[in-house]
């Protein structure tokens, strides 16, 4: 799985961008992909309850359908049908998140569970890691290759079915009367509420970015236009590394430290990604990219299983699902402001304003570092205080 998701990280928008010469509109949908997997994971969470289903076995079904989308993309060499293959086959996988949570929640201890995350994410990330590398030596600068890239993920994400139906799991429990209904936790819940609110702010400005990065380096309008391969090693292999070294780094802060004052480091790694990655000279990116893909290590971790700090354990779908909603909302947004500031402002405008949006989100989460730190200090209690 981690092969798949890494694997189309960069090469989504690579592609539309020097192969296709897409416009401003197909790119920002692209780019949203997988923001409206996100944002249908509310209503299928809801399906899935009252189905009374497996988990494994309905994640099995959505890697399934994202293998028909991949395979669909690769299938013939058209705009309309690369365009249409991703936005079938990535928001699949994006739908699954909640799912996943669910199962390391039934499946896992509170205690270890940042740790055997971080385990697997590595082994994730390193998977994804050489396959960025394999992509970028075997593209070069001929795009052309993508419609061979993107079959052999649509069968990787096919393995990735048949493997999740092996998994241990549970059905949901009964769902709310309403496909929405658990938005309720957003005021029922306020220390999760206002968590959420900080997470947009947050993530409205690292959802912006991350497409105006792609352009930045890829694009011969608004960028430097430097070849396939240079392009992949920024936005994936760079980032790849720092991620796959700093994870168990990552895994182990996330169950021994308060997880407020993690999620402010995450951010000003971000943001100096964002003061440092529009510096027109490839080894300041480099850097840039290095500060990324740290935030990632630890993000990825902090974003799949921030909610377990929160929810009652018979509600961890339900929450993740608010939170993937609400990611995917502004996923649906970022791509679209952005694409359409980007012709009257250009790029530096737009990056100081997301590096101001990240600051706001530090300060916003300030306050509760108190209670970060009463959260820890219980869940060291309940868990025997083992030192993993």
């Amino acid at each position: 799985m981690g092969i798949v998701r890494r694997g189309l990280e960069g090469l989504v928008l690579l592609v539309a961008i020097q192969y296709f010469q897409a416009g401003e509109y197909h790119k920002a949908w692209l780019a949203a992909a997988t923001s409206i997997g996100q944002l249908l994971s509310l209503p299928m969470i809801y399906g899935v309850s009252r189905l009374r289903v497996p988990v494994s076995r309905v994640m099995s079904v959505l890697f399934a359908l994202g293998a028909v989308g991949l395979a669909c993309a690769a299938a013939l060499d058209n705009f309309h049908a690369y365009f249409f293959g991703i936005l079938i086959g990535v928001p699949m996988i994006s739908m699954s998140a909640p799912l996943v949570t669910s199962l390391w929640r039934q499946n896992v201890p509170d205690i270890q569970r940042g740790f055997l995350f971080s385990s697997v994410s590595e082994r994730g990330s390193l998977g994804g890691l050489l396959a960025s590398i394999v992509l970028a030596v075997w593209i070069g600068d001929d795009l052309y290759k993508y419609r061979a890239a993107f079959g052999v993920l649509a069968v990787a994400l096919a393995f990735s079915s048949y493997c999740a139906l092996r998994i241990p799991s549970q059905p949901l429990d009964k769902p709310r009367r309403n496909p929405f209904g658990s938005l309720a936790w957003l005021w029922k819940d306020p220390r999760f509420g206002y968590c959420c609110a900080a997470w947009m702010v947050m993530g409205l400005s690292n959802l912006s970015i991350m497409p105006l990065r792609m352009e930045y380096v890829a694009s011969d309008t608004v960028g430097l236009h430097y070849d396939a391969w240079i392009v992949l090693a920024l936005v994936q292999i760079v980032p790849g590394i720092a991620r796959f070294v700093s994870a168990h780094f990552w895994g182990r802060l996330f169950d021994s430290t308060n997880f407020i004052a993690l999620r402010i480091a995450l951010n000003m790694l971000f943001a100096f990604n964002m003061l440092l990655f529009f510096v027109p000279h490839v080894w300041v990116q480099v850097l840039a990219s290095i500060c990324f893909g740290l935030g990632e290590g630890g993000g990825e971790i902090a974003w799949n299983l921030w909610v377990t700090k929160f929810s009652p354990p018979e509600r961890t779908a339900e929450y993740m699902s608010v939170h993937v909603f609400l990611t995917g909302l502004r996923g649906m947004v970022a791509p679209m402001v952005v694409y359409g500031m980007l012709a009257p402002l250009g790029v530096r405008p737009i990056t100081l304003i997301c590096f101001g949006m990240i600051l706001v989100a530090c300060l916003m989460l300030l306050p509760l570092l108190p209670m970060g730190r009463r959260m820890q200090e219980a869940q060291n209690v309940l868990g025997g205080n083992k030192d993993l």
